[in-house]
């Protein structure tokens, strides 16, 4: 079931500033939102329609999941980090027993929840706690695409790795999608441009807009060796509907948990 029980109020307290742009794109234009593809947007003529939308997600999904279980992939309870409305979740319920669906927008949830007929009894929807930020249970699996890019910070990846690592059964593993410098063919100056761009719109109370930002990989590495995974990796691969690779990192928890200190 939805369990959304905060307000887009109280999301917004999470103090990421893009949060605020993806509950307007939640309520304005949900599937556009989550695959941007040219001439689908709402009222186009060709806007996506809910089962092509679905299935966008499908052809997706299919080369991170081949690279996932090369890697290691689980196959019980995996945390899925902006779900949208739902075009991943459908793929991951084909993997995993039980998804945890986390996402900013009410209105993406509801959206998701729908679409996914009577699949939706196995995912848990929910805002994120701004203390904890994944609920409490145990994953073998965390997964995000298409959104780490959005945040207007690096401290919020951080703060999702941070938190899934103490949750992770021993040996689950990560697969999270994010932009990386030198490999994604975004001119620097093109690059900067935009980011001022953004800045001033949002200062200017603009909200439709989307963040978009490009991190070094030596600071992912560190960040997810800090956080306490092993055999990090990042793979380059193709996916469906994108003109170049897309940058996938991936990581696991320890196979033993380290015992706490004694008293």
């Amino acid at each position: 079931m939805i369990a959304c029980s905060r307000t887009c109020r109280g999301v917004e307290s999470l103090g990421m500033k893009s949060d605020r742009e993806w509950i307007w794109w939640g309520r304005h234009d949900p599937l556009w939102a989550v695959n941007s593809r040219r001439g689908k947007e709402r009222g186009a003529a060709e806007a996506w329609r809910e089962e092509e939308f679905l299935e966008s997600g499908r052809r997706y999904f299919a080369a991170v999941a081949a690279q996932w279980r090369q890697y290691g992939m689980g196959h019980d309870h995996v945390a899925e980090i902006g779900c949208g409305a739902g075009r991943i979740t459908a793929q991951l319920l084909t993997v995993f027993d039980h998804v945890t669906a986390i996402d900013v927008s009410p209105d993406q949830m509801a959206l998701a929840h729908r679409l996914l007929g009577a699949d939706a009894e196995r995912v848990r929807f929910t805002t994120p706690d701004p203390q904890t930020l994944i609920p409490a249970g145990a994953y073998d699996g965390l997964f995000s695409c298409e959104v780490f890019q959005h945040f207007s910070s690096f401290q919020g990846i951080e703060d999702y790795c941070r938190a899934a690592s103490a949750l992770l059964v021993p040996g689950g593993s990560l697969c999270i999608h994010v932009p990386v410098w030198r490999v994604q063919r975004v001119p620097l100056a093109r690059y900067g441009l935009q980011r001022a761009a953004r800045v001033l719109k949002r200062l200017a109370g603009g909200r439709r807009m989307m963040e978009y930002r490009m991190y070094p990989a030596p600071r992912m590495f560190d960040m997810l060796r800090a956080a306490g995974y092993v055999d990090c990796e990042l793979r380059v691969f193709p996916v469906a509907d994108h003109d170049e690779g897309h940058t996938y990192f991936f990581a696991r928890t320890p196979s033993v948990r380290s015992p706490a200190p004694a008293l």
